[in-house]
């Protein structure tokens, strides 16, 4: 699945244990060839009393998601920093795992770093305290222009690249379906980060009102996040902890995905659901305008209630319709397929090499 990348790359990866097997930034290794640092891939009694030193210096980072096992990951990457030249150095999820590595240009330049940032700028700022590590990168990925927008404010203009979130479109993918015209519209919901509770839950009952048992509900998220939806009524089937393979066939067998929001850059769970055939309806917000086509979603300004049930209520009621949003639902995802991201994302590392060491 690599492909020969034309730049040298070391990852300094993460994987979130809340992404499924086939989702998530953190597959990018797997399309472009180069050295990974995993930051939660090693063991041992060496690695732990590592992370025991390290401890106080992340907690003094300044950065809310920055631990221990980060810094060591900082102090691997440093190490073989110092023994290579010409490589880029990409931080993956610069949030959780960027914070000191900047400091190893003090001994030589002849590599260049590189963060890819994954918040919307007010969860950023709730994050992370100190900024001032950003301006020792030489450059940085976004998925959405907004957020080039922010960091526009910590880097010039010409170090900052959109490129966007991709999505697996082989193992998320469409299923052969037969549904009678008049079965129940099954909607589905996934995830927790960043999601508007209150649109959900109100939506949730005035569509329950309006087509009773005509629309049912799956909700896939932590069971601690649960209490966020209680009650939530009939129709509604709560989950947490799915399987892989139970969440592509949850994708596979939904009609329609609801993806109500406070904020957003890019997100694994909306081009997943896509990428399965799902129209969606979205908070109307410049991220999501990015990634979703108006022919494959429905379109909801911020916190209107009233206006997310509606949309439900109408696609209910037109399955016409819904069946050609799934067409174009599909063709949208395939625009993110990863595939497509590595080759963006390599064409960002050929720039990056070319510029030179960025010194604010």
């Amino acid at each position: 699945m690599a492909s020969d990348a034309p730049a040298r790359v070391t990852f300094v990866a993460l994987r979130h244990r809340h992404h499924a097997a086939r989702s998530g930034y953190g597959l990018l290794p797997e399309y472009i060839e180069g050295t990974v640092i995993d930051a939660r891939g090693t063991r041992g009694m060496l690695h732990r009393a590592a992370r025991k030193m390290l401890r106080p210096v992340a907690q003094r980072s300044g950065n809310r998601w920055f631990h221990a096992a980060q810094a060591w990951a900082e102090v691997r990457a440093a190490r073989r920093w110092l023994r290579v030249s010409g490589e880029v150095f990409h931080v993956l999820y610069g949030e959780n795992s960027y914070r000191y590595l900047g400091h190893v240009k003090r001994v030589h330049t002849r590599n260049r770093l590189l963060a890819s940032y994954h918040t919307p700028e007010t969860r950023f700022r709730e994050v992370v305290s100190d900024p001032r590590h950003l301006q020792r990168l030489d450059g940085v990925i976004v998925f959405t222009q907004s957020e080039a927008d922010f960091f526009a404010g910590h880097l010039p203009r010409d170090r900052i690249f959109v490129v966007p979130h991709g999505v697996d479109v082989e193992h998320f993918r469409p299923a052969p379906r037969n549904r009678s015209a008049d079965a129940p519209l099954r909607c589905l919901f996934v995830g927790q980060h960043l999601r508007d509770f209150e649109v959900l839950v109100g939506a949730m009952r005035l569509a329950r009102d309006a087509l009773g048992a005509g629309v049912t509900f799956d909700l896939v998220l932590p069971r601690h996040a649960w209490s966020r939806l209680d009650p939530v009524g009939e129709g509604v089937r709560l989950q947490s902890g799915v399987s892989d393979e139970a969440l592509l066939r949850l994708y596979q067998r939904s009609d329609l995905f609801l993806f109500p929001l406070l904020d957003a850059t890019g997100n694994c769970a909306l081009k997943e659901a896509m990428a399965c055939g799902l129209p969606v309806v979205v908070t109307d917000l410049p991220a999501t305008r990015e990634y979703v086509d108006a022919a494959a979603g429905v379109f909801v300004p911020r916190s209107d209630v009233e206006a997310f049930a509606q949309a439900i209520i109408g696609l209910a009621r037109d399955r016409e319709r819904l069946g050609r949003m799934r067409l174009d639902a599909r063709r949208c995802a395939e625009r993110f397929s990863m595939e497509r991201v590595a080759a963006q994302t390599r064409a960002v590392y050929e720039r990056v090499l070319a510029l030179p060491p960025w010194r604010p």
